[in-house]
C-alpha cells in the first residue's frame, strides 16, 4: 500500500515526500522521512531508546520534534537524526527560533559542523562501541 501511495504521489509531483509518523520495519522502507514526537527532554524516554532505531534501521531518515533542549539536539545530531524544531507551547503561533538566541546559536554551530562532517555522517559506519561525544569530536559544543 505504501509503495502504491508513494508512486501516485510522485506522479502528481516528482518532489513529493512520504512522511510517516513512527518507525517500523515494513513501512519505513517506503517513507522518505519518519516523524517521531519527543516527550520534551533528554531524560525522557521514547517508546524505545532512540539509538536502537538508528542502529537497527540505518537507512531511515528520521526527524524528532524537539524544543530548545541543547543536550537532546547534540544527542540527535550525533545519531544523524534531523531536528524538527517545535515550540513546546505549540499553541503559540508567533514563536520563532530567534526567541531562543542561545539555542539558535547552538543550532547554527551544529549546522556548520554537519557541513564539515557530511561525508562521515552520511557514509560513516560504526565499527565498535565508542560514540562521538561532547568531549570527543565535538569539544566546542
Amino acid at each position: 500500500m505504501m509503495k502504491e501511495l508513494k508512486a501516485r504521489m510522485r506522479q502528481n509531483d516528482s518532489q513529493a515526500l512520504l512522511i510517516g509518523e513512527g518507525a517500523e520495519m515494513r513501512a519505513t522502507q517506503h517513507y522518505d522521512l519518519c516523524w517521531l514526537w519527543n516527550v520534551w527532554g533528554l531524560d525522557a524516554t521514547f517508546d524505545y531508546p532512540i539509538e536502537i532505531l538508528r542502529y537497527s534501521l540505518p537507512w531511515v531518515r528520521v526527524a524528532v520534534a524537539i524544543d530548545d533542549n541543547i543536550g537532546l539536539a547534540n544527542r540527535l545530531f550525533v545519531l544523524r537524526i534531523y531536528l524538527a524544531l517545535f515550540n513546546r507551547n505549540w499553541h503559540c503561533k508567533t514563536a520563532k527560533l530567534s526567541d531562543w538566541p542561545e539555542f539558535a546559536q547552538h543550532i547554527k554551530k551544529l549546522a556548520g559542523l554537519r557541513k564539515v562532517l557530511l561525508e562521515f555522517l552520511l557514509d560513516g559506519r560504526f565499527m565498535d562501541s565508542r560514540t562521538a561525544s561532547r568531549g570527543g569530536i565535538c569539544p566546542g559544543l
